[in-house]
C-alpha cells in the first residue's frame, strides 16, 4: 500500500493503562512510575526524565484513576516542544514541562524511546512516536 500521509494513529491502538497521580494532570502531561506513590502510582516527569507515560485526560481530582498512554512505540501523538527539535530527534522532559531535543549522549546511544516524525515550528509542536 501506499499512503500519502501519516497522521494520529486512533485512540484503541497502543497500549493504556489506568494509573493513579498524586497531583492534577493536562492532556498530554508527561509521567513517570513512582513506587513511592502506591501500585499503579504515577508523579509528573521532571526536567531531564524520560517519560514513562502520557496523560489521556485532563484530572484536576488527585488519586482517582487516570487513563495514561504507556511509551514503547505502541502510537504517536502530539506534543509541546522547546528549543530546537528536528525530525529524528529523541526527546526528553525540560525545564518548562515541554519536550525538547536529547543532547549528550553518544550515536546510538539514546536513553529515550520519545522519536520525532514531524515537526511543527510555528506552533512549537511535534508528532512523536511513543
Amino acid at each position: 500500500m501506499n499512503f500519502n500521509k501519516g497522521g494520529i494513529v486512533p485512540d484503541s491502538y497502543g497500549l493504556t493503562l489506568t494509573v493513579y497521580a498524586k497531583e492534577a494532570v493536562e492532556v498530554g502531561t508527561p509521567l513517570v512510575f513512582d513506587a513511592t506513590q502506591g501500585d499503579y502510582g504515577v508523579r509528573k516527569a521532571t526536567k531531564g526524565e524520560v517519560p514513562q507515560l502520557f496523560s489521556k485526560l485532563k484530572e484536576s481530582e488527585v488519586n482517582v484513576p487516570i487513563s495514561a498512554f504507556v511509551v514503547g512505540y505502541s502510537r504517536n501523538l502530539e506534543v509541546k516542544t522547546s528549543g530546537s527539535v528536528a525530525l529524528g530527534n529523541t526527546l526528553v522532559l525540560a525545564a518548562d514541562g515541554t519536550l525538547t531535543a536529547e543532547t549528550g549522549v553518544e550515536s546510538g546511544t539514546a536513553k529515550s524511546k520519545i522519536l520525532v516524525v514531524a515537526v511543527d515550528t510555528a506552533n512549537h509542536t511535534a508528532e512523536v512516536l511513543i
